[in-house]
Order: C-alpha cells, then structure tokens, then sequence
C-alpha cells in the first residue's frame, strides 16, 4: 500500500496514469503550475474532476487511482494533507484501509478542526458517489446482496447503489446500515445524488436559486433538498418529481432521511426516544405520543412534517405496509396523491375482508388528523376559504401547538354557512368518522374519556359502538358527556347516513321503501317510520326505527322537522322546560299544553310527532299515557296482538276519533282532540311527502 500512496502523490511517479492521461493532462489541467502539480497531487486532483470528459485509457486509470484512495485516504494526497491531524485525534486506534478512516472523520464531521478536512471529505464522496466500488465499506457489506439482487446491474452510473436501495428492506443487516448511511447523507446534500441532480437541474436552478457552482455552497448543505420537498408540486420536470417524492417517502419513515424534523427534534429524541429504533416511522411516532413534552421547535417541525405527509398514502410508512393486501383489492385504480388512496382505505374499512391491522392503522390515521384541521389534507384544501371567513377566530395559532378540533368543530357547527360544495362534502364526511368513532370528536372523546373507562371500557371502538353504550348508560353519564352526547345524536337524527345503527340494521328497508328519498332534514327516518307496518319490513330494522321514535318522544330536539317547526315556540312558550335539557318529554308535553297558541307549522309538526308516538304506542309512554284508557277499552280489548303490530293502535284511535263528536271526561280527552288535529294534519302531510319524493 505504501508503494500505492507514493505514487499516486504526482502523476511522474505514475507511469501508467501519466501516460494514459499525458493529452487528457494538456488539455484540461495546464494551466497548472507543474511543479506544484507534482508536488501536492494537483494535476491527478484536476484529472478526477473531469474524469467524465477523459479518454477512456487515461479515465480506467484515474479510476484505478480513485479505487487506491478509496481504500485508504492517504492515497489521496489533498485528502491525507487535509485530514492527517484530525484523523490523529478523532479516529486513533482505528486502522488504517477499507475506507475505515474515511468512514470515522465523516461519523465526526462536526468535531472536525480543519475545515478543509471536512471539504476535501465532502469532495472525496462527491466523485466516488456514482461507483459502487468506490464505497469500499458499502462495497463489501453488500457484495451477496448484490449477487442476489442486482448481479447483472453495472456497478457505475449509480445504477448498482439505485438498485440496492430498490431492495432496502430485503437486505442484509450490514448492507442496510450502508445504504441508510448513504441516504443520510444524500438528503443533507443533494449533490451526492447524481440521478437527482440530473433529472432537477433545471428546477433547481428555477425554484432554489442555486446557480450549480459547487463552490458557491458549503459542504453538505440541505437546502436545495429542502427547497424541492416544500415546493415538489411546482417542479416541472416528471423525472425530478419523482426522485423528491422517493425522498420524503423515506422522510416519513425514518427521521435520520428527514433533515429538519432531525436537526430540530435531536435534544426531544435523545431524552424522550433514545431506545427508539430508527425506520418504519417508530422514532415520528414516538415523538407524536410525547407532543406535550416536546420543545417549541421540534413540535412546530414535526407538525409541519405530519401536514406534509397526510397528502399521500406513500408518506404513511407503518399504514402503507399495512395496507398493501387492502390497497390491491380495494384501490388498485386510485392514484396514490391527495389521499385519494388513505380515503378509499377510510371508505372500505368496515367491509368484512378488510384485514384489522390495516383498520387499525387507518383509525389511527383518522384519530391523528382530527387532532388538526390542517392534518387532514383533503379537508384543509376544500375548506380553506370557508374556514378563513366562518372560523377563522376558532383557533389562536401558535407555533407548535395543534387545535386540539376546534376548527373541525366550528365547521360542522357552521356547516349551512360553508359555501363550498368541496368544503360541505368533506365537513359530511368528518361527521360520519364522528359518529363511528367517539374518539374523532375531540371535545366529545375529552368530554366522554372518565365516562368511557368507567361503563364502557371493554367496547371495541368503531361502528358506534361506544356512542350506543354511552347512551345506554345516559343515566350515569357526568353532565359534559351527556351533553356532548347529546350533540351528537342530535347530529344523527338530521340525516340518516348519520345514523350507523339504523344504516346497518335498515339497509334493506331503505333500498327497499326509500330508495328515491334524499338524505337530510330526517326525510329518510320518516319514510323507514311510516313503512314500518309493512309485511317486508324487517325485524330488525322495525326496533331501531321504534327505539328511535321513542327518543324523540323524550326529547324534542332528536326531531328534526319539530325542532325547525317549534323553535321560535319553544322560546316563547317553553323555554324553562327546554332549559332544563331533560330527557321527559317536557317539552313537548308544553306544546301539546300551549297547542292553540303555536304557529300552523308547529301545530303540524306536533300533530304528526303524536300520529308517530300512537303510531309505536306502549302503556305508560311519555307522551301518550293520557290516553291508555281509552286504548285498552276501545282497542286492545277488541282485538287480541295489536299492541304488538306497529301502527295498529293509530289506526283504531284515529277510526274512533273520527267517530266522536264530543269528549268524554277526564284527561284522556284532550289526548283525543289533539289526535283528531294530528290524524287531518299528518293526511295533509303525508300528501306533501309524497309529492316531495316524486320530486326527488
């Protein structure tokens, strides 16, 4: 090796390269001084810089000098002079070959004291780069690897590297460590990277204002990566944008290939993850369960990074790879941008086949975005002037700290004001994850979290399975969930798609008895509820529909059209019994008290609330028990198992009130006038449903 670093010192004392390269010599490097040339091992320095523009015999031998070098820095005389103390002092013990001194000054880099050591450094990875033998350590720890993988791929053009980092995840360890080692210092300099300098020529000079002039940058230095990640969809060239998007594709993976989130959260990673492993994303997401604990500048960067990520499901490491079976059956066709892909995953997640790693990741995904407005990509970029004009005071931004859903919420409390038809889809679709997943809401989860430990800690979450137990037990609930829960039921009874318990137990109904009817305004519930007596209508479904009729008996606010009917009345009229937010009927049994005096619209509402609480009628029911007297001697004594039909019983009332022409006493007779008003008004109704359905 000795005879190899004293050759390679002056192009004299190499006989070969200074006969191969003696016109190549002339050419390019004479304006050299010569004597220094020989002296420092300048001319061979100048020989390697144009080694693309050499005569193929002088170019084989400068790469048989660039192979010396590799293997021992002090092959390379500008490298060695730089270096030599450095190495001394940082690297002692360490032998000498196989690019171990190399590998030691760059795993020091910032404890360097010469900084022409670190440059030449920096200028030695810059031409061995594109040649696999030239990366000595890499070189050997991934020979099999690349006998089993690549064997046919040349190991120049950095087509040998390309294709071992094609097959990362099926390398061996050694290997692995090489090629992440690599990629960590390409992100930190794109220069390192001659495929994507190549393809991003042209955009970097237009977008980054980087003139291309190596000397003009420090050594190592981000920034034009930086610059093509954060303005990726404004780069022209389709060959430069997908060399970005492979590279925040491994920034979502792993924080060693994601320079900002690295450099900002290195003091957080090491107190808070440094038993976290690097790659599959573990090392982000144990940053993510910490937030609370992290500093200001590494909780700003990494929500700017898990904003950026959302936009595609390539950026979601740990769901992509949970997903992969999911995404061939179910999204082959969906381009991967826009979460087109993460919302085909979201749409198909309650299908039978679909695998529960994959919906575990997918809820996951769901529960983080609704931390943020800004995490949900599709939402954020449809809504973004509705939000600007309805909610733009919903959420004191500061640096580093999230919204915690204040904005999703304003935006569904706002939802008739939101003027995008993008904007109000995506609003609707924020809802239907609300009323699955209790865990979506924030205020409600924050709201419902000691509620749900104590009655519902062994409900699997999804389906509305928690929002069901909560109700079930409303009893019991603290006074902030059963408020919340009552928002959302609320939320529910406006539109049936809401409802996930009446979807899944009325699907057949629906398509069956309402398949022409438009969601909203309750108009779906309404047609279950009026078939409900039919010979098709399910059993199931019959349950759910009379479950929730009996609801809306209870409270006024669960029905719809008597809500926006009797609202102004219920100010007037009722508003100590609606303070009061009880679950008794009160409300409604102050109408029926006050009936002259509402307004037509209200006195219709109110008539077919009752046609519908006679309609599902049970003894001692909250609003009809006035009437069971008569019910029982006038109908159920007449005819065994009508209490058991649906509709039954409001059909022998409504027979009979037509008949009277005058009340009997005690307080069954106001039941029966208001009845009587009930059974004309809802004909009336029933008349404009219908024209309304053949409308729609």
């Amino acid at each position: 090796m000795a005879f190899k670093i004293s050759r390679n010192s002056n192009i004299n004392k190499n006989l070969p390269l200074a006969k191969a390269c003696a016109s190549d010599a002339d050419k390019y490097c004479k304006d050299l001084q010569w004597y220094s040339g020989y002296r420092n091992g300048s001319v061979i320095a100048c020989l390697r810089e144009v080694k693309d523009k050499l005569q193929a015999g002088c170019r084989k031998e400068v790469f048989k000098v660039q192979l010396d070098a590799a293997f021992d820095y002090r092959a390379d005389k500008m490298l060695h002079e730089a270096c030599e103390k450095d190495a001394e002092a940082l690297c002692k013990g360490v032998k000498n070959g196989g690019g171990r001194i190399q590998a030691c000054l760059r795993q020091q880099r910032m404890k360097l004291a010469n900084w022409d050591c670190e440059y030449q450094l920096f200028r030695k990875e810059l031409e061995d780069a594109d040649d696999l033998r030239l990366s000595v350590r890499m070189f050997h720890a991934c020979l099999a690897d690349k006998q089993q993988f690549c064997d046919d791929v040349p190991a120049g053009r950095a087509m040998a590297k390309q294709c071992l980092e094609e097959h990362r995840d099926e390398l061996s360890e050694g290997c692995r460590d090489e090629i992440d080692s690599m990629i960590e210092r390409r992100v930190r300099d794109f220069r390192l990277d001659s495929r994507l300098k190549k393809a991003c020529e042209r955009d970097i000079s237009n977008m980054c204002a980087w003139g291309g002039d190596m000397a003009t940058m420090d050594t190592y230095d981000s920034m034009v990566m930086n610059c093509l990640q954060d303005f990726r969809e404004e780069i022209k060239s389709e060959s430069c944008k997908a060399q970005v998007h492979k590279y925040v594709e491994l920034a979502a993976q792993d924080i060693r290939f994601d320079v900002p989130l690295a450099d900002a959260c290195y003091n957080d990673r090491t107190t808070l993850c440094a038993n976290v492993p690097p790659g599959s994303a573990r090392v982000i997401r144990c940053l993510q369960s910490q937030r609370v604990k992290l500093s200001v500048v590494c909780r700003a960067t990494l929500f700017n990074e898990e904003a950026r990520f959302s936009e595609n499901i390539d950026f979601q490491y740990p769901m992509k790879q949970a997903c992969l079976r999911e995404m061939d059956r179910y999204c082959k066709d969906v381009p991967h941008g826009q979460a087109r892909v993460i919302r085909c995953l979201q749409a198909r997640k309650s299908d039978k086949e679909f695998g529960k790693v994959c919906r575990l990741e997918v809820e996951r995904f769901e529960r983080e975005t609704a931390k943020d407005y800004r995490l949900n990509y599709r939402l954020y970029n449809a809504c973004k002037g509705d939000i600007g004009a309805t909610c733009k005071n919903a959420c004191e931004l500061k640096e580093g700290e999230i919204c915690g859903g204040k904005v999703l919420a304003c935006l569904v409390e706002n939802k008739a004001a939101v003027k995008s038809e993008a904007c109000r889809k995506e609003v609707f679709y924020l809802e239907k994850m609300e009323v699955n997943d209790f865990r979506i809401d924030m205020a409600l989860a924050e709201a419902c979290r000691g509620d749900v430990d104590k009655h519902c800690k062994e409900v699997q979450p999804g389906e509305g399975r928690v929002h069901k137990c909560l109700r079930d037990n409303s009893e019991q609930l603290s006074h902030a969930c059963k408020r919340e829960e009552m928002r959302m039921e609320i939320k529910e009874a406006d539109n049936v798609q809401l409802n996930v318990g009446l979807l899944r137990a009325c699907a057949n109904e629906r398509s069956l008895f309402c398949h022409s009817v438009a969601p909203g305004s309750a108009r779906v519930f309404r047609c279950l509820a009026e078939n409900m007596a039919s010979a098709d209508f399910g059993t199931s479904c019959q349950v759910s529909v009379m479950r929730k009729l009996r609801r809306r008996e209870a409270n006024w606010r669960l029905d719809p059209p008597l809500r926006q009917a009797c609202k102004a009345d219920v100010d007037r009229l009722c508003s100590a019994e609606d303070s009061r937010r009880s679950e008794d009927g009160a409300v409604k049994k102050c109408l029926l008290a006050s009936h002259a005096d509402l307004n037509e619209d209200c006195q219709r509402e109110l008539g077919r609330s009752m046609h519908m609480a006679f309609f599902v009628w049970q003894p001692k029911a909250l609003l009809t028990a006035p009437c069971d007297a008569d019910i029982q001697r006038l109908c159920l004594s007449k005819s065994k198992g009508m209490e058991g039909m649906p509709g039954a019983v409001a059909v022998c009332i409504s027979d009979i009130v037509d008949q009277m022409t005058q009340d009997e006493p005690g307080q069954a007779g106001s039941g029966r006038r208001l009845l009587s008003d009930a059974s004309s008004k809802d004909d009336d109704d029933d008349d404009d449903e219908q024209r309304q359905q053949q409308q729609v």
